[in-house]
Order: C-alpha cells, then structure tokens, then sequence
C-alpha cells in the first residue's frame, strides 16, 4: 500500500454542504450526487403579493375600526350628579342604532340617546340613585356609520354623589362658589378655578355646568363656564370694563349663553352709574360675537329658557315678558309677548306648557267680582300680587293663587322637576295678619293644598330652589327688620318641614343635583 496515491473526485463546496451531504462528525458521510443537482423549492412570487393584500386589508381594517377615545363620567368618577349623562367620544362617527344596542347600563335607566359628531351621550329620563354604583358596558360590534365594527368593548363605573347645595360665600367679603354637603359631617368645597370675586352665577338645566360671573382687576368681568363633572373651567366671553355682564342663563341643549349687559356712565364723584342694560346672547363655546336680543332702543333683563328651549326675557320698555324662539327661526325678534309689570320673567313648568309669575292687581282696576274693590277700610294696600298662570299656545292667563286670599303679596313661584308642586313666598297684607316677614307656602300646580312650610314673621324667606328628586326646599333666610344681620341658607324636607341650618353668610343657594 505504501507509496499509493488516491485520487478523490473534485466539486466545488457549497456553505453548509456537510449537513446537506448528510456528512457523520468525522467528516464521512454518503455522497448522493443528485441531491445536487435537485432544484432548491421557493416561496412562489405570486404568494407575497397575495399574502401582502391580505395584511393590508386587515391592517387597513384594523386602523379604520372605530375606537373608544374618552368616557364620562370616567372611570371610577366618584360624586357624580345624579342627572349626568353618560358621554363616549369614538375616533369617528358612529350608527347610533348600532350604538343603543352594544350598550348596557346597570342599573336600567331609561332615558334619550343624541349623537354629535364623533360623540354618542345618553340622559337618564330620571336621576341615577343617589350613593349608587352606575356601570357601563359597551360590547364589542357595535358600527360605525362605515359599517365597521368596534373590535375591543369597554366597562367603566362610577358613583354618584348624594344631595348637595351650591351658594356664594361670603356674602360680606369677595364670595366664592362654594359647594356644601347637607350631611352632617359635611364640609365646604371652594369651586371657582380663578381667584377673582364672583359676581353672580346659575346652573345649567341638567345641573351639571356652572355659568359664573367673575369681577377682573380692571373692573371688567369673565363670563365663565365650570364642568361638574369634568373639573373643566373655562373662559367663555371677556367684558369690556365699561360694562357689567351678570345674571348668566344656559340653554337647555348647553349651546347658547344668555346673559344681561348693563352699560355704565360716570356719575357725580366719578361713580360708575348703570344707564341702561340689555339682554345678549352668545355661543357657550364661545366661538362667535355675542348678539342682543330685541329692539335696540328697549331695555331688557333677567334672562332665562323655557325647557323647550325659547329664550325669555323681560322687557322693560313694554312692561311684558318677551318669548324668543332662537332655535327654530335663527331670530333675535320676540314672537309673543305676555304682559306683566313686576319685571320677572317667571317659572316653566317642567313640560314647558305653561309659565307662572307674579302680577300687581291694583284693586280700582280689578274686575267688578272682587268685592273689597268698594268700600276699602282704612289701613287696606292700595295693591297686592298673586300669581297667574299662562297657557303658553292658547294665551288663556288664570289667577292660581291658591285659596279666597285677596290681599296677599305672592310672589317667586318654583315648579317642582316632577311638575307637582309650586313653591312660592306669600305676605299678607291685610292690618289684622300683616307682618314684615314674608313665608315661604307650598301648593300643588293646580292650586289646590296650599299650606306655609314656615311660620317666623320675623324673617325674609327668598331664593328658593328645588332638589331634583321634589323632596327638599333649600332657601335663604334674614331679619325682616336688621339687614346688619348675615343670612342664613337652610333646607327642608316638604314631608317634614323642619329647618336644618347649612351655613351663615351665604347666599344665592342652588341643588346640585
């Protein structure tokens, strides 16, 4: 064998040629020359263009669903008012049908779906429960208006809050919106956002939002507007310093700002003096120029909304309440006109069918079956006030003070939220029962069960409001003869008219609902 020289067949090595040759560790292995020559198997081309639709498609799918973007109330929100509407905002317009059917809430409420845009809310036809847990559920599959389905659903919760009372303080110093439990182990809560002193204030029609009225440092003032349940506080309308902005209303559907603007002059000793005021209106996002109400040349004030939505107004000019119906004519001209002397524009019933103010009946020209027109004692008002009551689309006014009282001052009528009850303030006027306090009375909408729920003589009972269940009163309260004395907010219940104390030194009280 020595001296022997093998030969091995040449071929070019390939990467990685030992495992296709199926080569052992040691470097032997069985050659097979036709693995060599077999042709590598490939991912046809054709495949990745299919393969890279079909990614697309489901990519595009993907980006194109609908998604959930915010909630509110958000998750785990906890005293929530009881008439908060549940809010979800999507990436894009949904089918609100779709919507309403994907989505549970616990407990059952019924009540109205709106959409607006890329927003779909829902208000309970009633108040949540107070204290309650209120949860949400949106189901996967619910549409957008493309016909794409909401691939991830979404549950959230919150709590809502028990009875509270909103009021400036105080009254004798620069106020704050304050926010006050009738718990009570209760404590105050400041609201405002700014440091500035509030002028005035009121609440929206769901009882959610606060319109207020800020004083600046250059006088001027901030027409504000405060999320309850959001914490957003922002600047609506700045006024110029030679006016003042006050008595803020919201429309019903939150979209116009109502307020009265009184232009100032400069009086002996450079005192600013009001020289006439008007009523405006402006957008609530604050998106465009305010716009007055009216003509021109009359004085107009105290502006408020019908639940329908009609602006209201008193116009002094024409000692009449003026109906505007912004909504459906775009116009800023009065369509009726109800006439009145006291310069209040009344209270709706909740339906908003019918309208109750007071009126001054001067007893020369009362209608001839009032008796005590003729042969007035001595001592006898030449006047009184009672409350009437107007059908807005027919125009058929009545007298609804309750009882055969003639010579009663009645006054600052509040419907109940369930159109139950009329709350109002009575005076008798007579010698024999005058006296200089002024009682708070309760009747029903037709006038019948009429009965005081205070009896202090001595005390000025006003700014009356209504929780949102109908159950409870909360009003101010003062001396009838000393106004050195602060006042003071109380509340009670109507089943159980027993006044409980809230805080001394407030003022303008209101539910939150």
């Amino acid at each position: 064998m020595r001296g022997r020289i093998h030969i091995l067949p040449r071929f070019i090595l390939e990467p990685n040629i030992g495992r296709r040759l199926n080569c052992s560790p040691g470097g032997r292995g069985v050659y097979n020359a036709g693995m060599l020559n077999k042709q590598v198997r490939r991912f046809p081309q054709w495949g990745f263009g299919v393969l890279g639709f079909v990614l697309g498609v489901v990519l595009v799918g993907v980006l194109a669903s609908p998604k959930v973007i915010a909630v509110e109330p958000g998750k785990n929100a906890t005293e929530v008012p009881s008439t908060a509407p549940v809010r979800i905002l999507f990436n894009r317009p949904m089918d609100s049908q779709s919507v309403q059917s994907h989505l549970q809430i616990q407990p059952d409420s019924l009540g109205k779906v709106i959409q607006q845009g890329n927003q779909i809310s829902f208000s309970p036809q009633e108040p949540w429960p107070f204290g309650e847990t209120v949860t949400i559920t949106l189901r996967a599959g619910a549409r957008s208006d493309r016909f794409l389905p909401l691939l991830f659903g979404e549950t959230w919760s919150f709590q809502v809050g028990e009875p509270r009372v909103v009021y400036l303080w105080p009254a004798s110093e620069q106020a704050e919106l304050t926010i006050h439990s009738i718990a009570e182990e209760g404590e105050p809560q400041h609201l405002n956002g700014t440091a500035a002193p509030v002028l005035d204030y009121n609440l929206s029609a769901n009882g959610v939002q606060i319109v207020y009225v800020t004083v600046r440092d250059d006088r001027g003032n901030d027409l504000r507007l405060y999320d309850l349940i959001s914490g957003e506080d922002r600047l609506i309308l700045g006024c110029e310093p030679e006016v003042r902005c006050k008595a803020p209303s919201l429309s019903p559907d939150g979209v116009w700002l109502a307020y009265e603007q009184e232009s100032l002059s400069v009086g002996v000793g450079g005192v600013a003096v009001m020289a006439r005021s008007r009523v405006w209106i402006v957008p609530a996002k604050g998106e465009a120029e305010p716009t007055p109400m009216g003509p021109e040349e009359h004085i107009t004030g105290n502006p408020g909304w019908s639940p329908s939505g009609w602006l209201t107004y008193y116009d002094t000019s024409l000692q009449a309440i003026a109906l505007v119906d912004i909504a459906e004519n775009q116009t800023t001209s009065p369509f009726s006109y109800l006439p009145s002397s006291l310069g209040v524009a009344g209270a709706w019933s909740p339906d908003g069918l019918y309208l109750v103010y007071p009126e001054i009946v001067f007893p020369a020209d009362a209608p001839g079956d009032f008796e005590h027109t003729e042969g007035r004692v001595e001592g006898e008002p030449l006047f009184y006030s009672h409350l009437y009551r107007v059908e807005v689309i027919s125009g058929l006014i009545e007298d609804s003070s309750p009882g055969e009282e003639l010579m009663v001052e009645d006054a600052s009528p509040v419907y109940s939220p369930d159109g139950s009850w009329i709350a109002f303030t009575r005076r008798y006027l007579d010698p024999l029962r005058w006296a200089p306090g002024r009682q708070i009375w309760l009747m029903r909408a037709d006038g019948s069960e009429a009965h005081p729920l205070t009896d202090d003589t001595t005390k000025l009972h006003t700014s009356i409001a209504w929780s949102p269940d109908s159950k409870r009163l909360v009003f101010m309260r003062r001396s009838a003869s000393d106004f050195s004395q602060l006042a003071e907010i109380v509340w009670l219940d109507i089943g159980e008219p027993q006044l409980k104390s809230l805080v001394e030194g407030g003022f303008l009280p209101r539910w939150i609902p």
